[in-house]
This record gives structure tokens, sequence and C-alpha cells, in this order.
């Protein structure tokens, strides 16, 4: 009988709540509105801060980003320790074009994950659209030399950029040349 109970019990635990079904409907859900409204209906029965993202993304996806900053505020609060609901909430800023704040946002997701390159390339771009060319070199340069991929290619044309803003036109060009495909023919 003991057995019974304690196994009765532990798939009750492993059974989702009625705003965890909702919330793994609303990540299925291909269109924006529907993710919307499905997350909505989860808060309401349990929030969370799962549910807040992803309703915060659904909102980005349709550019309601004063909306999805809301939700991840929310989110932030509920799970303060999390690099990657800074590195959203810094891009819904950055969006809105309030780039002093998505700088310190992407800064907080850096230092809850000295790896995380987006935040690193956001923070550049935020730091380039505020004129401060150099910093954004230096957040640039560093995803270049530890990055790679689709991150590395960002920061250089981030950085190719920024060299030309400071008038380092040489350094520009060096990383423009950078940027092309490879052509596959040997020399």
């Amino acid at each position: 009988m003991r057995v019974f109970l304690f196994l009765s019990f532990a798939a009750a635990a492993l059974a989702f709540s009625p705003a965890q079904k909702l919330a793994s409907q609303a990540k299925a859900a291909r269109k924006p509105a529907d993710k919307i409204r499905l997350f909505s209906k989860s808060i309401k029965l349990e929030p969370s801060a799962q549910a807040y993202a992803g309703r915060a993304l659904a909102c980005r996806a349709l550019g309601e980003n004063e909306a999805a900053l809301s939700d991840f505020n929310h989110a932030a609060k509920l799970l303060p320790g999390d690099y990657w609901i800074y590195l959203q909430r810094a891009r819904a800023l950055a969006a809105l074009g309030r780039f002093a704040a998505a700088e310190e946002d992407f800064s907080s997701a850096i230092r809850l994950d000295a790896a995380c390159w987006p935040a690193y390339n956001g923070r550049a771009a935020a730091r380039a659209a505020r004129g401060a060319y150099d910093e954004a070199v230096s957040d640039y340069s560093r995803v270049i030399n530890h990055a790679s991929g689709a991150d590395a290619l960002e920061a250089r044309k981030g950085r190719s950029a920024a060299f030309a803003r400071l008038g380092m036109a040489k350094q520009s060009r060096e990383d423009a040349a950078r940027l092309k495909p490879e052509t596959g023919k040997k020399r």
C-alpha cells in the first residue's frame, strides 16, 4: 500500500499543472497572437518567468516592444539570475531606442554569463548608437577573438563600422575584407 501511495504521489508530481499545459501549448503555437493568448491564460493561472518571457518574445515578434519590456520586467523579478532574460530585455530596450538602459541589461547578461557573445555584440551596438565607438570596438574585438560563427561575423561587421566612424579607414577595410565569402578557389 505504501509503495502504491508513493508512486501515486510521484506520478502526480510529474504531471503538468494546467498553467504548464497552457504554456506548452503556447510554445507550440505558430502565430504570435495565439502564443500571447495562451501565455496570458497560463500567467493568470500561475505566473512564471517562463510564461512572461514567452509572451514577451511573442510581443516582440509583433513589434510590440513596450509590452514585451513589461513582461521581461516581470520575468526578471521572478528569475533574477537568468542571463537570457536580461539579454532579451536589452534587445527590446534597444529596439525602443533606449540604448543606455539596453547597455546596462547587456552588461547584466555578461556578468551572469561571461561567454554570452550575443550580449557583447548587443552592448557594442548600443555603445555605437550612443557614439561610444572606442568601447564598441573593444566589445566587438572580444567577440572576434573568442567566438566563432554568426557571433564573430556580426562582431566583425560592427567593428568595421565602428572603425570607420573613428576615422580608422585601414582597420575598417581590413575587417570588411574578411567579411567577403570564400570563393573556394585555391591560389
